[in-house]
Protein backbone atom coordinates (compact mmCIF):
# COMPACT_ATOMS: atom_id res chain seq x y z
CA UNK A 1 0.00 0.00 0.00
CA UNK A 2 2.67 2.03 0.95
CA UNK A 3 4.79 1.67 -2.45
CA UNK A 4 1.26 2.11 -4.28
CA UNK A 5 0.76 5.51 -2.32
CA UNK A 6 4.59 6.65 -3.72
CA UNK A 7 4.12 5.61 -6.93
CA UNK A 8 0.77 7.80 -7.12
CA UNK A 9 2.65 11.00 -5.15
CA UNK A 10 5.90 10.89 -7.32
CA UNK A 11 3.25 10.57 -10.38
CA UNK A 12 1.79 13.36 -9.32
CA UNK A 13 4.68 15.01 -8.42
CA UNK A 14 6.34 15.00 -12.17
CA UNK A 15 3.26 15.76 -13.58
CA UNK A 16 2.87 18.99 -11.72
CA UNK A 17 6.66 19.93 -12.28
CA UNK A 18 6.00 19.28 -16.17
CA UNK A 19 3.33 22.33 -16.35
CA UNK A 20 4.45 24.91 -18.81
CA UNK A 21 7.29 22.37 -19.82
CA UNK A 22 6.87 21.61 -24.20
CA UNK A 23 4.81 18.07 -24.95
CA UNK A 24 7.92 16.24 -25.18
CA UNK A 25 8.95 16.73 -21.98
CA UNK A 26 5.43 16.58 -20.45
CA UNK A 27 5.33 12.68 -22.64
CA UNK A 28 8.85 11.92 -20.73
CA UNK A 29 7.80 12.75 -17.06
CA UNK A 30 4.08 10.85 -17.65
CA UNK A 31 6.37 7.26 -19.04
CA UNK A 32 8.79 8.15 -16.00
CA UNK A 33 5.73 8.34 -13.72
CA UNK A 34 4.09 5.22 -15.19
CA UNK A 35 8.09 3.12 -14.37
CA UNK A 36 8.74 3.03 -17.36
CA UNK A 37 12.15 3.82 -17.52
CA UNK A 38 14.16 2.11 -20.29
CA UNK A 39 11.45 4.16 -22.66
CA UNK A 40 11.77 7.20 -20.49
CA UNK A 41 15.69 6.82 -20.81
CA UNK A 42 15.11 6.10 -24.83
CA UNK A 43 12.78 8.96 -25.80
CA UNK A 44 14.85 11.32 -23.53
CA UNK A 45 18.23 10.38 -25.85
CA UNK A 46 16.30 10.76 -29.17
CA UNK A 47 14.87 14.17 -28.14
CA UNK A 48 18.30 15.15 -27.07
CA UNK A 49 19.32 14.32 -30.30
CA UNK A 50 17.03 16.70 -32.13
CA UNK A 51 17.37 19.44 -29.37
CA UNK A 52 20.46 18.85 -27.18
CA UNK A 53 19.59 23.17 -26.39
CA UNK A 54 16.51 22.12 -24.48
CA UNK A 55 17.81 22.02 -20.57
CA UNK A 56 14.94 20.95 -19.59
CA UNK A 57 15.09 18.19 -21.42
CA UNK A 58 18.93 17.58 -19.54
CA UNK A 59 17.32 17.98 -16.11
CA UNK A 60 14.52 14.69 -17.29
CA UNK A 61 17.13 12.76 -18.30
CA UNK A 62 19.07 13.03 -15.19
CA UNK A 63 15.94 12.66 -13.29
CA UNK A 64 15.33 9.57 -15.19
CA UNK A 65 18.94 8.23 -14.61
CA UNK A 66 18.42 9.03 -10.87
CA UNK A 67 15.66 6.53 -11.42
CA UNK A 68 17.70 4.06 -13.11
CA UNK A 69 20.19 3.74 -10.79
CA UNK A 70 17.62 3.20 -7.85
CA UNK A 71 15.84 0.17 -10.10
CA UNK A 72 18.98 -1.38 -11.27
CA UNK A 73 20.17 -1.17 -7.45
CA UNK A 74 17.47 -3.00 -6.43
CA UNK A 75 17.53 -5.81 -9.00
CA UNK A 76 21.61 -5.77 -8.47
CA UNK A 77 21.99 -4.97 -12.19
CA UNK A 78 25.18 -4.24 -13.94
CA UNK A 79 24.58 -0.88 -14.90
CA UNK A 80 23.67 0.81 -11.41
CA UNK A 81 27.26 3.22 -11.61
CA UNK A 82 26.72 3.94 -14.78
CA UNK A 83 23.63 5.33 -14.72
CA UNK A 84 24.56 7.18 -11.72
CA UNK A 85 27.56 8.48 -13.23
CA UNK A 86 25.53 9.91 -16.26
CA UNK A 87 23.35 11.72 -13.37
CA UNK A 88 26.04 13.21 -11.78
CA UNK A 89 28.06 14.21 -14.71
CA UNK A 90 25.22 16.17 -15.54
CA UNK A 91 24.21 17.50 -11.91
CA UNK A 92 27.56 18.00 -11.14
CA UNK A 93 28.43 20.21 -13.94
CA UNK A 94 24.86 22.37 -13.81
CA UNK A 95 25.39 22.70 -9.84
CA UNK A 96 29.29 23.92 -10.48
CA UNK A 97 28.20 26.52 -13.37
CA UNK A 98 25.76 27.82 -11.48
CA UNK A 99 27.79 28.39 -8.51
CA UNK A 100 26.51 26.14 -6.40
CA UNK A 101 22.97 27.80 -6.81
CA UNK A 102 20.82 26.58 -9.76
CA UNK A 103 16.91 27.18 -9.68
CA UNK A 104 14.80 25.21 -7.49
CA UNK A 105 14.38 22.33 -9.96
CA UNK A 106 17.86 21.48 -11.16
CA UNK A 107 18.74 21.75 -7.17
CA UNK A 108 15.99 19.23 -6.33
CA UNK A 109 17.68 17.25 -9.32
CA UNK A 110 21.16 17.05 -7.77
CA UNK A 111 20.12 16.10 -3.83
CA UNK A 112 18.78 13.18 -5.50
CA UNK A 113 21.54 12.55 -7.36
CA UNK A 114 23.48 13.29 -4.08
CA UNK A 115 21.42 11.07 -2.00
CA UNK A 116 22.10 8.16 -4.56
CA UNK A 117 26.12 8.58 -4.73
CA UNK A 118 25.46 8.42 -1.06
CA UNK A 119 24.08 4.96 -1.35
CA UNK A 120 26.94 3.34 -3.04
CA UNK A 121 29.80 4.92 -1.23
CA UNK A 122 28.13 3.13 1.73
CA UNK A 123 27.73 0.07 0.01
CA UNK A 124 31.36 0.41 -1.05
CA UNK A 125 32.21 1.43 2.64
CA UNK A 126 30.95 -1.53 3.67
CA UNK A 127 32.47 -4.03 1.27
CA UNK A 128 35.73 -2.48 1.26
CA UNK A 129 35.54 -3.14 5.53
CA UNK A 130 33.72 -6.22 4.90
CA UNK A 131 36.77 -7.68 2.80
CA UNK A 132 39.57 -6.14 5.13
CA UNK A 133 38.39 -8.03 7.94
CA UNK A 134 38.10 -11.22 6.15
CA UNK A 135 41.59 -10.81 5.12
CA UNK A 136 42.63 -9.78 8.43
CA UNK A 137 40.38 -13.05 9.85
CA UNK A 138 42.20 -15.23 7.41
CA UNK A 139 45.88 -13.82 8.77
CA UNK A 140 44.97 -14.92 12.30
CA UNK A 141 43.90 -17.90 11.44
CA UNK A 142 47.07 -18.98 9.51
CA UNK A 143 48.85 -18.00 13.12
CA UNK A 144 46.93 -19.98 15.48
CA UNK A 145 46.45 -23.29 12.88
CA UNK A 146 49.77 -23.78 11.75
CA UNK A 147 51.15 -27.04 11.24
CA UNK A 148 46.85 -27.83 12.02
CA UNK A 149 46.66 -30.54 9.54
CA UNK A 150 42.89 -30.90 10.16
CA UNK A 151 42.21 -26.86 8.90
CA UNK A 152 44.15 -27.60 6.15
CA UNK A 153 41.00 -27.68 3.48
CA UNK A 154 39.26 -24.58 5.58
CA UNK A 155 42.41 -22.36 5.00
CA UNK A 156 42.87 -23.05 1.37
CA UNK A 157 39.26 -21.82 0.93
CA UNK A 158 39.53 -18.76 3.23
CA UNK A 159 43.09 -18.21 0.94
CA UNK A 160 40.91 -18.46 -2.26
CA UNK A 161 38.59 -15.94 -1.25
CA UNK A 162 41.14 -13.19 -0.43
CA UNK A 163 43.19 -13.95 -3.53
CA UNK A 164 39.54 -13.38 -4.98
CA UNK A 165 39.69 -10.73 -3.35
CA UNK A 166 42.49 -9.08 -4.76
CA UNK A 167 42.08 -10.39 -8.62
CA UNK A 168 39.11 -7.89 -8.20
CA UNK A 169 40.88 -5.65 -6.07
CA UNK A 170 41.26 -2.82 -9.35
CA UNK A 171 37.79 -2.46 -10.11
CA UNK A 172 36.55 -1.54 -6.39
CA UNK A 173 39.29 0.70 -5.56
CA UNK A 174 38.75 2.40 -9.20
CA UNK A 175 34.78 2.63 -8.46
CA UNK A 176 36.01 3.88 -4.85
CA UNK A 177 37.47 6.95 -5.93
CA UNK A 178 35.17 7.50 -8.67
CA UNK A 179 32.70 7.66 -5.97
CA UNK A 180 34.58 9.34 -3.87
CA UNK A 181 34.66 12.00 -6.74
CA UNK A 182 30.95 12.52 -7.36
CA UNK A 183 30.56 12.96 -3.81
CA UNK A 184 32.65 16.37 -3.72
CA UNK A 185 31.19 17.62 -7.05
CA UNK A 186 27.67 17.44 -5.25
CA UNK A 187 25.47 19.24 -3.09
CA UNK A 188 25.39 18.25 0.51
CA UNK A 189 22.78 15.61 1.37
CA UNK A 190 23.31 17.07 4.98
CA UNK A 191 25.70 20.07 6.42
CA UNK A 192 29.38 18.21 6.88
CA UNK A 193 27.82 15.00 5.83
CA UNK A 194 30.30 15.09 2.29
CA UNK A 195 33.33 15.61 4.95
CA UNK A 196 32.38 12.72 7.45
CA UNK A 197 31.61 10.19 4.31
CA UNK A 198 35.13 10.93 2.30
CA UNK A 199 37.11 10.36 5.62
CA UNK A 200 34.88 7.51 6.19
CA UNK A 201 35.59 6.13 2.81
CA UNK A 202 39.11 6.82 2.78
CA UNK A 203 40.01 5.22 6.35
CA UNK A 204 38.19 1.89 4.93
CA UNK A 205 40.25 1.73 1.22
CA UNK A 206 43.81 2.37 3.76
CA UNK A 207 42.37 -0.17 6.08
CA UNK A 208 41.28 -2.41 3.28
CA UNK A 209 45.20 -2.10 1.11
CA UNK A 210 46.21 -2.58 4.43
CA UNK A 211 45.02 -5.35 5.34
CA UNK A 212 44.76 -7.19 1.57
CA UNK A 213 48.99 -6.69 1.00
CA UNK A 214 47.79 -4.41 -2.03
CA UNK A 215 51.27 -3.16 -3.17
CA UNK A 216 51.28 0.90 -3.74
CA UNK A 217 52.48 -0.04 -7.85
CA UNK A 218 49.13 -1.61 -8.65
CA UNK A 219 46.74 0.89 -6.17
CA UNK A 220 48.50 4.14 -7.09
CA UNK A 221 47.85 4.17 -11.17
CA UNK A 222 44.54 2.92 -10.51
CA UNK A 223 44.11 5.89 -8.31
CA UNK A 224 45.43 7.91 -10.63
CA UNK A 225 43.76 6.53 -13.61
CA UNK A 226 40.33 6.87 -11.82
CA UNK A 227 40.78 10.42 -10.53
CA UNK A 228 42.42 11.34 -14.24
CA UNK A 229 38.93 10.10 -15.86
CA UNK A 230 36.73 11.89 -13.65
CA UNK A 231 38.67 15.29 -14.34
CA UNK A 232 38.36 14.98 -18.25
CA UNK A 233 34.73 13.90 -18.15
CA UNK A 234 33.92 16.92 -15.94
CA UNK A 235 36.08 19.46 -17.94
CA UNK A 236 34.71 18.48 -21.51
CA UNK A 237 30.91 18.23 -19.78
CA UNK A 238 31.42 21.89 -18.18
CA UNK A 239 32.96 22.97 -21.56
CA UNK A 240 30.50 22.07 -23.25
CA UNK A 241 27.78 24.30 -21.03
CA UNK A 242 30.78 27.66 -21.55
CA UNK A 243 31.32 27.23 -25.27
CA UNK A 244 27.45 26.03 -26.76
CA UNK A 245 25.51 26.69 -23.15
CA UNK A 246 24.41 22.59 -23.26
CA UNK A 247 25.53 19.54 -23.23
CA UNK A 248 27.07 17.32 -26.34
CA UNK A 249 24.91 14.69 -25.77
CA UNK A 250 28.25 12.57 -26.80
CA UNK A 251 29.91 13.98 -23.64
CA UNK A 252 27.68 12.25 -21.40
CA UNK A 253 26.44 9.17 -23.13
CA UNK A 254 30.38 8.57 -23.67
CA UNK A 255 31.61 10.04 -21.10
CA UNK A 256 34.56 7.29 -19.80
CA UNK A 257 34.21 7.69 -16.50
CA UNK A 258 33.85 3.94 -15.76
CA UNK A 259 36.33 1.19 -17.14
Amino acid sequence: MRRHFYIVVSGLALLVAGCGKDPVVKEIQEIRAEGQLQEARDKTIAALQDSPANMDLWLEFAGVAVDQTRASERENGPHTLNYLVEASLVCGTVYKAKHQNPNREWRDACRLCASEVTKQANTIQTTLAAQASSAQYFKQVLELQRGDVGRRDAEISAAQMVEDYRSNARTLLYQAVVVRRLIELLPEVSPGAATMLITQIETARDDWMRNLELAPDLTGPVQDRANHAVDKAFDLAAGDLQTVGYFILGTILDNGILE
